[in-house]
């Protein structure tokens, strides 16, 4: 049995439930809660641990990075309240929602009602109907309020695409940024232009470019991926920094897959399918185009079909996925149109030599 908490936590047509508990190890602290109406205090937990979904809104790892809408309320709940987050992630059903799927494909029309407003749900357990005042007092307070709205913005109305435009491959150069691909692109063995296709895939060649996720600058670098080479956040709208941490990168998921995929062209889809959504979910899909009759070491038709499958509960829960829902047709469209348009750089480059231009 279990006490929900006050519903005003909302997904727009998505039903999705968080069971909290507490836990207090030993050197408890002095924090109290009190009940709604104060008529009870209670020694605030060292540590909240919570249940939730492997799904595209509780709970999902993107680039490497913890995510969801779930799980970044409770995840500001446990640091506004000085307490350790000790998340699980339970296996279950669970499906994307319109608004969801409109932030990837703009033209998606969703204006039609197709069913009654459903609420998230988060729970404690029955004998810690404190434990649910408490966070329904804090859920109630400006902080947390401006944060779900924050967080309903990004998740379920900000574009996660760049506007489409079409591209000008006859201007003889593909952007002002091509002397730094030029640089850096042979430090991991690939061609200038396919640097430049991924640049212009991530940011348009915007080098201000800020994402949904908090990507920056020209090669839209996670700043925990930037803190990891050692490069301070505040640098990665300067273009060359952007391109020599994305090469750094490059080079490191290149050495991790060579061991699963050893042709050198083949291999570079899988990097740039790592680059996109992350090493673990591409290991995943790996994996599941192993199991289910696939070639594990080929990306188009075989471990872009296995990436695709986890969107699927029934493949994202497979035994032999670790790291659950990903969003595989993002990452297979960046696949694709970078490819293509490297392919379009190479072919008019070469167009233009035979004709003298």
């Amino acid at each position: 049995m279990h006490t929900c908490i006050s519903a005003r936590l909302r997904h727009a047509g998505f039903l999705a439930t968080v069971f909290i508990g507490a836990a207090t190890v030993a050197s408890c602290s002095s924090r109290t809660a009190g009940s709604a109406d104060g008529a009870t205090a209670h020694k605030l937990p060292d540590t909240l641990r919570v249940v939730t979904l492997n799904s595209p809104t509780s709970y999902f790892i993107y680039r490497d990075q913890p995510m969801g809408y779930d799980y970044t309320l409770a995840d500001s709940l446990a640091r506004q309240k000085g307490m350790v987050l000790d998340l699980t992630v339970a296996p279950n059903l669970s499906r994307a929602v319109a608004m969801l799927n409109k932030t990837y494909y703009p033209d998606l029309d969703i204006s039609l009602d197709v069913s009654f407003p459903q609420r998230a749900s988060w729970a404690v357990a029955k004998d810690k109907e404190w434990l649910a005042d408490s966070i329904n007092v804090w859920f109630a307070q400006e902080s947390p309020q401006r944060t779900n709205a924050e967080l309903l913005k990004r998740f379920y109305e900000q574009s996660k695409g760049l506007p489409m435009v079409n591209f000008d491959f006859s201007k003889g150069y593909i952007s002002r940024y091509d002397d730094l691909f030029k640089k850096y692109a042979p430090t991991v063995g690939w061609d200038w232009r396919l640097m430049a296709a991924q640049a212009y895939q991530e940011s348009r060649f915007r080098p201000n470019a800020r994402s949904w996720v908090g990507a920056r600058g020209l090669m839209q670098i996670m700043p925990a991926t930037a803190r990891g080479y050692r490069t301070p956040v505040s640098k990665l709208n300067n273009p060359e920094t952007s391109v020599k941490v994305a090469s750094a990168l490059i080079n490191d998921l290149d050495g991790y897959l060579k061991k699963y995929v050893p042709n050198d062209k083949e291999r570079i889809k899988f990097v740039i399918a790592a680059y996109n959504v992350g090493i673990a979910h591409v290991y995943d899909a790996i994996r599941l185009a192993e199991k289910y009759g696939l070639d594990p070491t080929t990306w188009n038709g075989n471990v872009e079909k296995a990436i695709l499958m986890k969107m699927n509960p029934k493949y994202y829960n497979d035994p032999v996925v670790k790291y659950g829902y990903c969003r595989g047709t993002e990452t297979v469209d960046y696949v694709d149109k970078i490819t293509k348009f490297y392919e379009h750089a190479r072919r008019e480059n070469y167009r233009r030599l035979f004709q003298g231009i």
